[in-house]
């Protein structure tokens, strides 16, 4: 069994709370089985253009079907949202907005990270 030190980066508790994300720097978080804990992160879209989610996990759970799911919101509520599960070692996804062909509108945009079905571990998540 090998053991690995995980530094978390800051993260909030709640939307109110959510740590800005920087583009293209990976932030690192942890996720506990049932600890009713997610990890709210917004980062600024400045101007429209395709902008790219990606998700790394090394998840432990006893079984397949546990994981992660990464909800994007926007001004009017949720936009999407993904499901990695603790078999994937990565996932990535295009944010985008109706009417703009696959780019995501100008405007400031939050990332929910929380526990699937029993998925534990840590994650890093950065946008671009």
């Amino acid at each position: 069994m090998n053991f690995v030190k995980v530094a978390e980066n800051k993260f909030g508790a709640k939307k109110k709370k959510a740590v800005s994300l920087k583009a293209k720097k990976a932030y690192k978080g942890l996720i506990i089985t049932d600890a009713k804990k997610a990890h709210w992160y917004k980062f600024k879209n400045k101007k429209v253009h395709k902008v790219k989610i990606t998700v790394t996990s090394n998840l432990c759970n006893g079984s397949s079907l546990g994981g992660l799911r990464v909800t994007a919101y926007g001004k009017k509520g949720k936009i999407g949202s993904k499901i990695i599960y603790a078999d994937a070692a990565s996932s990535s996804f295009t944010l985008y907005t109706v009417g703009k062909g696959s780019k995501l509108a100008k405007g400031t945009y939050y990332l929910k990270v929380e526990s699937y079905n029993g998925g534990n571990g840590y994650f890093t998540v950065k946008w671009k």
